[in-house]
């Protein structure tokens, strides 16, 4: 019976650490692009620019 369990925790270990054994790979971003660029584009204003379009209207 101890013989049984431990071959099943054997193949159990071996199968989980075969699976966790491979590499991850990402792309790395070459160039990231400043905060400055990127906010604007997605509707993001400045603090200067929020007060003079609330002072506009």
């Amino acid at each position: 019976m101890t013989k049984n369990i431990f071959l099943v925790i054997l193949i159990f270990n071996t199968f989980i650490c075969g699976v966790n054994s491979g590499t991850a790979s990402a792309k790395t971003i070459g160039e990231s692009r400043p905060f400055e660029e990127i906010y604007p584009e997605i509707g993001y204003k400045t603090v200067e620019e929020a007060v003079n379009e609330f002072e506009k209207t």
